[in-house]
């Protein structure tokens, strides 16, 4: 684990071993990061989306958070959004791995 990383970089460690959905994604980070509000699960959701952007990951699978289980039972129908790492992801997160002074295999 790359210690005090980035969010972004992080999401890509924690989908480096199995693609995950973005409320997986949440759940982990969530107190991680100090973000355990709405606007802080926000965050992670851009975050995520922003990793697709710059190519580090991929959307693999879609669904509706109908019943708000998932995610905000105050505000059903959410998207949810499955994540998988691209190549060019794991070359970037192999890269940092190798750089990073707080780096602990997990």
């Amino acid at each position: 684990m790359i210690v005090g990383a980035p969010l972004k970089f992080r999401i890509l460690e924690v989908i480096e071993k199995k693609p995950m959905w973005n409320y997986e994604i949440v759940d982990i980070l969530k107190d991680e990061y100090h973000l355990n509000s709405a606007i802080g699960r926000d965050n992670i959701n851009y975050d995520c989306i922003e990793a697709v952007s710059a190519g580090f990951c991929k959307e693999i699978d879609w669904a509706i958070d109908t019943d708000g289980s998932k995610f905000d039972s105050k505000h059903p129908g959410r998207l949810l959004t499955k994540y998988e790492l691209t190549p060019y992801g794991k070359k970037t997160l192999d890269e940092l791995k190798a750089k990073v002074r707080h780096y602990t295999p997990e």
